[in-house]
C-alpha cells in the first residue's frame, strides 16, 4: 500500500510542477509550497503510527471530513455496517478514528475497569453557562469528575424515587389519551405526539411544570425543533471536535449566528439553560409553604439544600437542564420504537392486548397502569426495544 501511495505522490507532484511552470516564479513557488504542505499533511495523517495498517477506505485515511459527510448524508449506521462486511471488525473511518464491531470488545471498551474514556466528540453537546462550558453527566469525560457530579443526585434516580413521580406521568398520559380520542378517524403523526408527550412528562417530573405541547398541539417556543437541529449540529461537528470552539462552542459566535436574520439558527443548549433558570426563579419566588411535599427534581434539590447539602446554582442548572436535553428525546425515541414494532407485528400486538384485557378483567390493573402492575404483565413488559432501535449509539471513546 505504501508503494502505491509513493507512486501516486510522484504523479501528483509532477502535475503540480508542470502547472507551476506556467505561472510567474513567485506565484508558482507559493502555490507549489502550499500544495506540498497540504499533500504532506494528508500523507502524514494516512500513515499515522498505530493506525496505518488498519484497513478502511482511502479517503477515510486522508481527511477528517469523511465521517461528518456520512453523518450529514444520513446513512452512517448502514454504511459503517457495509464497511465492516468488507474490511472486518476493525475499520479506520478517519485519520485518528477506528470503528469497532465486535461483541468481545464491549467489556474492554465499556467495562467498569476500562481505561478508555469518552472522546472530545461530547464537547459539542455541552452547553455554555456564564461564559464557560458546562459538561453534564452525559458529556463529562473524566470518570472521577463524573462520579463527583453524579453523587449529589444519585439518590433521586433510584427506582423508589422515580416511582414517586408516576402521578406526573399519569396526568400527561390522560391528556395524551384524550387527544387521541378527539383525533380519532384523522391522520395523526404519532411520532410527533410521542415527542410532545415525552417533553411534557420530563418537564413535569423536573419542575412540576408541563410545557403544554399536548394541550397547544404545537412545538412550544420551538424547543423540540431547536433540539433536533442542535443534535444534528453536534452529531456532525462532533466528528471533528476541533471545529466546535470556533462555531457554537464560542459564545460570541453563537450569539452572532443566532442573532442574524438571514438564516434561522437555533441554540437549543442555551435555550434549555435559560428555561431551567426561569423555572428555578419561579420556584424561589413562592413561599416555602406552597411547595408542600413536591417530589419533582427541582423541589427535591432545594429540600436537600435545607438539610445541609448545598448545591451551586451552576450544578443545579446543570442537572435540571440535562433532564430536558437528555431525557425527553431518548424517551420519545424509545416510545416510538415500542409502538412501531407493536403495530407492525399484529400477532405481537394481539397477544399484548389480550394480556392487558385479562389482567384488567381480573381487577389487577388501575385506570392508569402503575409500574408495579406492569411487572405482573410478563409479555407486555418491555426491556429489549433498544436492541432493535437504540435511542443512542455506543459512545465514542479514546
Amino acid at each position: 500500500m505504501v508503494k502505491n501511495m509513493d507512486m501516486e505522490s510522484a504523479s501528483i507532484m509532477s502535475i503540480f510542477t508542470e502547472y507551476t511552470e506556467q505561472l510567474d516564479g513567485s506565484k508558482g513557488v507559493i502555490i507549489l509550497t502550499l500544495s506540498i504542505l497540504i499533500f504532506m499533511s494528508y500523507l502524514t495523517a494516512a500513515l499515522k503510527p498505530g493506525l496505518r495498517l488498519i484497513p478502511g477506505p482511502i479517503m477515510a485515511r486522508l481527511t477528517y471530513l469523511y465521517r461528518p459527510f456520512r453523518i450529514a448524508k444520513g446513512d452512517a449506521p448502514s454504511f459503517y455496517m457495509s464497511l465492516h462486511e468488507r474490511y472486518g471488525p476493525i475499520v479506520r473511518t478517519s485519520p485518528n478514528t477506528v470503528d469497532i464491531s465486535d461483541p468481545a470488545a464491549l467489556p474492554i471498551i465499556y467495562g467498569i475497569s476500562s481505561k478508555f474514556v469518552k472522546s472530545t466528540f461530547y464537547n459539542a453537546f455541552s452547553p455554555v453557562f456564564e461564559g464557560e462550558t458546562m459538561p453534564s453527566m452525559f458529556t463529562i469525560r473524566d470518570p472521577v469528575a463524573h462520579q463527583a457530579l453524579r453523587r449529589p443526585v444519585a439518590q433521586k434516580f433510584s427506582m423508589s424515587s422515580i416511582k414517586s413521580l408516576e402521578p406526573f406521568a399519569d396526568e400527561c398520559t390522560s391528556i395524551f389519551l384524550d387527544a387521541m380520542r378527539d383525533l380519532q378517524g384523522q391522520k395523526v403523526d404519532l411520532g410527533v405526539w410521542l415527542q410532545w408527550y415525552a417533553f411534557d412528562v420530563i418537564g413535569a417530573i423536573t419542575f412540576q411544570r408541563r410545557f403544554g405541547f399536548m394541550e397547544k398541539r404545537e412545538d412550544v417556543m420551538g424547543m423540540i425543533g431547536g433540539l433536533e437541529l442542535g443534535l444534528k449540529y453536534a452529531g456532525i461537528v462532533g466528528q471533528v471536535p476541533a471545529l466546535h470552539p470556533w462555531l457554537m462552542g464560542n459564545s460570541w459566535v453563537a450569539k452572532l449566528l443566532t442573532a442574524q436574520k438571514f438564516v434561522e439558527i437555533a441554540d437549543p443548549l442555551r435555550t434549555m439553560v435559560n428555561i431551567t433558570q426561569e423555572c428555578i426563579d419561579d420556584y424561589d419566588k413562592t413561599r416555602d409553604e406552597t411547595h408542600g411535599h413536591r417530589p419533582d427534581f427541582l423541589a427535591w434539590l432545594r429540600s436537600e439544600e435545607s438539610k445541609g447539602k448545598p448545591l451551586s446554582n451552576r450544578d443545579m442548572i446543570n442537572h435540571l437542564s440535562n433532564n430536558l436535553l437528555a431525557g425527553s428525546d431518548t424517551t420519545a425515541i424509545s416510545l416510538r420504537a415500542i409502538l412501531y414494532f407493536l403495530v407492525r407485528n399484529k400477532s405481537v400486538y394481539k397477544r399484548a392486548q389480550q394480556e392487558v384485557d385479562m389482567a384488567d378483567g381480573d381487577g389487577k390493573l388501575s385506570p392508569m397502569i402503575t409500574y408495579g402492575e406492569c411487572l405482573e404483565l410478563p409479555y407486555l413488559l418491555v426491556k429489549h426495544h433498544s436492541n432493535l432501535y437504540s435511542p443512542q449509539h455506543k459512545s465514542n471513546k479514546i
